[in-house]
């Protein structure tokens, strides 16, 4: 059995196992990295070394791929090995004692001074829509997240957001997508987050539009989140902010949390992250501003008469 002949029966077994963007996914970086580079080679001639020249002059230099689209490439490879091994199609897993590091990448946050240029515009637009740019800069919520919302999901009284759908699109082949509404990826993205009550004003107005969704079309449906994101890109094009993506007000949540003094534990539970190891990871940068304070509170211990008694 050839490299490629096996991951057509590898990719078919997982239908049904997994989601289907999920799915999709796979399939197109099979069919566009992995199937071409392994096309013909037998299966068990697939060595450790073939498999580590791939990612470094393959994926990591020729295909100029980012870190997280290298990662999930390996992450298919070894779990399609992985199953071959166990069937005994191979009889060792070249990829078993293969690591990949993911780079740290620098959280892209927008500034307070930007923040507060973004807050004004959209409070003085009187448009409902953008509003749902406010509810995610105060909540951490992602794109899906925050287009999937309906009003059964909206505890005005408590002031809480039950997260329990996400919208996206489908890759259904090169170039073309199809918007779906699912499921959080993971167990711990369903949650229920509680929000500022100065955002309950703000959904009291977007109810009053008789959309199903918090943020809808004119025609009460969700909106898409490519169409969400262009107009979120425009937004700061007319307010002269360099780009950042939709996520970045994640992101903008997130550091603002940390400098009011959030813990990671409770930080993990409202991004809905698998583990406060993850926020950690994503979050422990210090900001100019928490340096600051670190240090003059460890300095407020040490009184100038100190000096003068040691002396």
């Amino acid at each position: 059995m050839t490299t490629d002949e096996y991951f057509n029966q590898w990719l078919k077994e997982q239908e049904g196992k997994i989601k289907t963007r999920t799915h999709n996914r796979y399939d197109e970086l099979i069919a566009t990295h992995i199937k071409p580079s392994f096309d013909g080679v037998p299966i068990r001639k697939v060595t450790k070394e073939m498999v580590e020249r791939y990612i470094s002059e393959y994926l990591q230099c020729q295909a100029g791929l980012a870190d997280n689209s290298v990662l999930q490439i390996v992450g298919v490879i070894k779990r399609a090995f992985k199953q071959a091994t166990s069937r005994g199609i191979i009889k060792t897993n070249p990829t078993l004692d293969i690591t990949l590091k993911h780079r740290q990448k620098k959280i892209d946050a927008f500034t307070e001074r930007e923040q507060k240029k973004l807050e004004r515009f959209i409070m003085k637009s009187g448009r409902a829509r953008n509003y749902g740019i406010l509810i995610a800069l105060y909540t951490g919520l992602r794109i899906g997240e925050l287009l999937a919302l309906t009003w059964d999901d909206v505890d005005m009284r408590n002031a809480t957001l039950s997260i329990s759908k996400t919208v996206g699109n489908l890759r259904i082949s090169k170039g073309e997508k199809n918007p779906y509404l699912g499921t959080p990826k993971t167990a711990a993205g369903v949650r229920v987050i509680p929000y500022p009550k100065q955002l309950t004003p703000l959904f009291r107005l977007l109810k009053s539009t008789g959309g199903e969704y918090v943020i809808s079309t004119i025609k009460g449906g969700y909106v898409q989140v490519n169409s969400y994101q262009k107009s979120f890109g425009k937004i700061l094009k007319y307010l002269k902010i360099s780009h950042k993506g939709f996520h970045s007000l994640r992101h903008t949540y997130a550091t603002r949390a940390l400098e009011s003094g959030a813990d990671m534990k409770t930080l993990s539970e409202m991004l809905g992250h698998s583990s406060p190891t993850v926020t950690l990871a994503r979050y422990a940068h210090s900001t100019e501003k928490q340096k600051l304070k670190l240090t003059q509170q460890v300095g407020s211990r040490l009184k100038r008469t100190d000096f003068y008694l040691e002396m």
